[in-house]
């Protein structure tokens, strides 16, 4: 299972202090937030490596960029974004909320999927475990990398790979600790 260290930044100073932090990995999670979809907003900034921009926003289309992104099911139009994603040549994941069921029609437009295990919006919320049954749903509708994002952590992890997930993503887990190389390469340790 890959471990892609995430970044949510309320402020320019806040994302360069914590791109700095993950500088090192081969792939970060970005979130980006326009206070529509969830109230919070984000800030973002140059980072060197390759970008996942995770879209918690209402209107997704005017942020088609890099080479990935991930949109929510329960935004404006996620299949005409997923879509025009791909014309643009970008690799387009779908993420569920929590309490949303999944979507066949997205999973099979979709490149990969993303389960949500928190409410979208705050880094370092606890996880909703439940959602994790998803995983299996998803992979028995298309054979796709499945992720998961929230409460990412030292004792959560474990169950988000006995669920079956590819990937997670862990944004506070990493980004928060006094050495965030060290509790990624830990977190990574974990997982074998």
């Amino acid at each position: 299972m890959r471990i892609v260290p995430g970044i949510l930044a309320r402020s320019a100073k806040e994302f360069s202090r914590q791109a700095k932090c993950v500088a090192w990995a081969s792939k970060v999670h970005v979130d980006v937030m326009d206070g529509k979809f969830v109230r919070q907003k984000t800030s973002q900034g140059k980072i060197s490596t390759s970008v996942q921009f995770h879209l918690m926003v209402r209107d997704a289309q005017k942020y088609l960029r890099g080479k990935e992104i991930i949109v929510h099911a329960e935004s404006k139009s996620p299949l005409v974004i997923l879509k025009n994603a791909k014309t643009k040549g970008l690799r387009a994941g779908i993420a569920f909320n929590p309490e949303t069921s999944v979507i066949r029609e997205l999973i099979n437009a979709a490149d990969f999927a993303l389960v949500m295990t928190v409410n979208p919006g705050r880094s370092g919320q606890k996880m909703l475990r439940n959602a994790l049954k998803k995983i299996k749903l998803i992979k028995k509708l298309k054979r796709i990398s499945v992720g998961v994002d929230g409460g990412i952590n030292f004792s959560t992890i474990l169950a988000a790979k006995k669920a079956g997930a590819d990937f997670v993503v862990a944004t506070s887990a990493v980004t928060l600790a006094k050495d965030p190389r060290k509790a990624f390469k830990e977190l990574k340790k974990l997982c074998r």
